[in-house]
């Protein structure tokens, strides 16, 4: 994975910040579909009951535009139950297993502890 995709944009190339590869396909973004990248210390859940319910950990939260968006959730159905390699640089930062796909969700999440260093 040591190859970086690149796009051409306005007459010069661009790499991708981050992709998210398996065998069944590949998404790859670039920087004009990254909104946003932060860590976050917790998250909030709204219960079926309408009540709220927080639990405290450390996780990357990258939100992306919409056309990203629909790629990841086309590529995530297709593979939930296996591991898709989160790819920076041309190196595997982690390979979580898709739990759900990623449809209409703006933003991906990833737990601090299974980046590594």
């Amino acid at each position: 994975m040591s190859a970086h995709l690149q796009a051409i944009v306005g007459g010069y190339a661009e790499r991708a910040v981050l992709s998210l590869v398996h065998a069944k396909g590949r998404v790859d973004i670039f920087s004009r579909s990254l909104i946003d990248i932060s860590v976050q210390t917790h998250t909030t859940f709204l219960l079926e009951n309408r009540q709220t319910y927080s639990v405290k950990y450390l996780h990357v939260l990258i939100e992306v535009d919409a056309s990203v968006s629909a790629l990841a959730g086309a590529l995530t159905y297709q593979v939930v139950g296996e591991p898709v390699a989160v790819v920076v640089a041309g190196k595997v930062m982690t390979s979580p297993v898709i739990r759900e796909p990623l449809w209409g969700k703006r933003a991906i999440d990833f737990l601090l502890r299974t980046l590594g260093s």
